[in-house]
Parts: C-alpha cells; structure tokens; sequence
C-alpha cells in the first residue's frame, strides 16, 4: 500500500500548485476556500495556535528574533518546526486566507537578515496571528520584511499569500526582488507565478467566454447552431498550469450563482474548485513526484469555521475555532483521511 501524501517526507518536493478565491452570501457571510496542491504534504493536520504564544520568526537562526500571537487561529498546517506554519486558516477577528507556491524569478541576492524578517514559511502564521483585518495585514507588511531563510536546508520554497475578512476585499501580498507587493481589492482570485498582475493582463484575452450559450448564427448561408450545451466556455484552457487554472477559477467565480447563507456559500466554493481540482496521476512534476489535489478548505470570517475535504476523503468536516478560544497551548487534530461513506439504504 502507498504511503499518504500526509506521511510522505517533503524532501526535494520543492515546488506545487494550488488555487484560491474569495466570495461572498446573500447574507454577509465572506469566505476564503483554497485547492492546496503538492506531491506531500508531511506532518500536516488541522490546528489550533492559541493567543500568548511566543514564537520564532526564523527557522535557523541562533537567537532569532520572536514574536508573541495576540490572536488565536486555526487551519491546516505543521507543528514539526521551530514556529507552527499554516497553510491557510482563519483568527478570531475573522481574518482568513492563505500562502499558495510562488517561484518567481529572481536573480539578485538575499537580502540581508533584518530583525524582523519572517521566514516566508511562517509569514501567514505570522500574519494570521497579528491582524485583525486587511487593514491591520497592510500595516504589518509594511513593517515586516520576508526572510529567504530556506525551511528545509537545500529545499528553496516560496509564496505569495491571500487574505479576506468581514469587510470582503481580498488581499494579495507578493514577494519580487524590492520586497512585498500589496494588491488591494484584488478580484478575489489567485494561482501560481507569474506574477498577479500577469495574470490580470492574461484574463484579457478571454473576455469573449460566457457561461451563457451563443446563439445560433448564419455563417455563409447556413444557420449553425453550437454542438452541445456549454459552448459559451468553448476558449477556456483545460491543463493545470497556474496560468489555465486562474483563468477558470475567474470564470467559475464570476458566474457562480449567489448562495444563500454559509453553508450553501461552503458548498459552491467547493463546487467552484473543482473545476481546477489536479486529479491524482494526471500532473507529474519536474522532479517525477505526482501532484494531486491534496485537500480543499473553505473558512468563513463571521462563523470562524473552517471546512476541509481531503484527497482521500470526499466528506466535509467542519473545525470551529470559537470552540478552542480558551485553550492556551497548540492543538492538533487528526485527518480523517478514510473515505467516510454515508449508508443509504442500509
């Protein structure tokens, strides 16, 4: 039997995929869900990192400098290092997002350790646990370098990170050789590199796909109708690439239908992200590892839920951080990474 990608060593797994987007109810609910897409991802759980905790900003450094959360947050992530490191999560100010794999090009060198750089690794942590909104996200970036400190010695990873709260703007923080980029009022959609606003211009090239189905037309005196239902995608890119999937993930956003309150909001972002889901075998990496959808969260801001369906498991389960709010040490919870069937008629 295969190992799990969640026991799996990240050992020269450098690199991955991995999609996300924002999006708001009828009722005011707002929620960040994310595909997180890689060939392992070891040691990973849900967990809970309480207010009052002092952590590291780096990984190696002897005697580096730390920093007390004052929120507590939750989402999926590893405890296995020097600060605990989230994938994407939420606090209980009802910031949430995410860090997605950014390998941007960039020949110039690191620059050097500052008091208050964050390992890139930790940086959502960091975020997560410092701010209360966008707002407060924009301040701490400006106040806090991105270290290129290497998690894993020999192992160069980076990223670009999402946020959203209550108020429902999405940010995107992004790393160049200047340092961080802050995109306000992004439109609530984010891939891979290149770059957001690469992606931006390159959504300008599909400006003539609906989900609307054309019309039939008279081309050369014959009356042509379209084949099959769905022709108005008919010019969406189908691979996986991070160029492909932001396109797609656009258009799923834009035409998805309103939802009525957070669960049925819970359930069409998920709908939404299937449609950039990266099936297990269909994408190998450069280094010969499968890259798979691993799993698929979605959090709220207002409820400070955070829902997740694994690879392995199609059944969505809900973690409540309000539940958590007095607990003063880290708390990890196990996956339940076999398939969870429901019985229907016995």
């Amino acid at each position: 039997m295969n190992a799990s990608p969640f026991d799996k060593k990240r050992e020269h797994v450098a690199s991955g995929g991995c999609s996300a987007l924002s999006y708001e109810t009828r009722d005011g609910k707002h929620l960040f869900a994310r595909n997180y897409d890689c060939p392992s991802a070891q040691g990973a759980s849900v967990i809970f990192i309480p207010r009052n905790l002092e952590i590291p900003l780096l990984q190696h450094k002897i005697n580096a400098a730390t920093m007390t959360t004052r929120l507590a947050c939750l989402g999926m992530g590893c405890i296995d290092f020097a600060a605990p490191l989230l994938f994407d999560g939420v606090n209980e100010k009802g910031l949430c997002g995410g860090m997605l794999h950014y390998s941007h090009s960039s020949d110039s060198e690191p620059v050097e350790l500052a008091s208050h750089s964050i390992n890139s690794s930790f940086y959502l942590t960091a975020l997560l646990s410092s701010c209360g909104s966008v707002e407060d996200a924009v301040t701490f970036v400006r106040e806090h370098a991105l270290s290129k400190e290497e998690l894993i010695v020999g192992l160069p990873t980076q990223y670009h990170y999402f946020l959203t709260d209550s108020t429902g703007e999405a940010l995107i923080i992004e790393p160049d050789e200047q340092g961080l980029n802050v995109f306000r009022h992004s439109i609530g959609v984010l891939t891979n590199a290149p770059s957001y606003s690469w992606h931006l211009i390159n959504l300008r090239n599909y400006l003539t796909v609906r989900s609307s189905q054309p019309m039939p037309q008279k081309i050369l005196g014959d009356n042509l109708k379209p084949l099959s239902v769905g022709a108005g995608g008919l010019g969406l890119p189908g691979d996986f690439t991070s160029p492909s999937r932001f396109v797609r993930l656009a258009f799923a956003k834009d035409a998805l239908p309103e939802a009525k309150d957070e669960r049925d909001g819970v359930t069409k972002v998920m709908s939404a992200l299937g449609c950039v889901t990266i099936p297990q075998g269909f994408t190998h990496n450069g280094e010969g590892f499968i890259e798979e959808t691993l799993y698929s969260a979605a959090m709220c801001s207002e409820s400070k839920k955070y829902y997740v369906t694994l690879f392995s498991n199609r059944r969505l389960t809900s973690y409540s951080l309000d539940v958590e709010l007095k607990g003063h040490e880290i708390k990890q919870f196990t996956l339940p990474l076999t398939q969870d069937i429901a019985m229907g008629n016995f």
